[in-house]
């Protein structure tokens, strides 16, 4: 069963302040509010990600190779959108570090 993200009311601190906007990807993908994986890999860094093993049993053992390619992907991808996120955060707000991104969009306890 697949629970939806944390709200506000449920730990999530909002963002204090005005947010940069974001600047639109060469793919033009711009104006919706999807925050999947799958749709920022294509905002911010203009490339697909393949989500072919994301519902695969990954309680069996061994795990297939395209799983272990699947749970790589997926993490370097994560890398590499913190990059592209900084970058243009920083384009934005030079002055802005990342402790205070932490301080910012860190989870509170409930």
């Amino acid at each position: 069963e697949e629970s939806a993200p944390p709200s506000p009311s449920r730990g999530v601190r909002p963002p204090a302040g005005p947010r940069p906007s974001p600047r639109p990807s060469p793919s033009g993908w711009q104006g919706s509010s999807c925050r999947s994986l799958k749709s920022l890999t294509l905002k911010y860094l203009d490339s697909t990600l393949d989500k072919k093993y994301q519902c695969s049993d990954w309680t069996l053992r061994p795990l297939r190779r395209g799983q272990l390619r699947y749970a790589v992907a997926d993490a370097l991808v994560l890398l590499r959108l913190h990059d592209a996120i900084r970058a243009l955060i920083r384009d934005v707000q030079p002055d802005y570090t990342h402790d205070a991104l932490l301080e910012r969009y860190t989870l509170t306890p409930n």
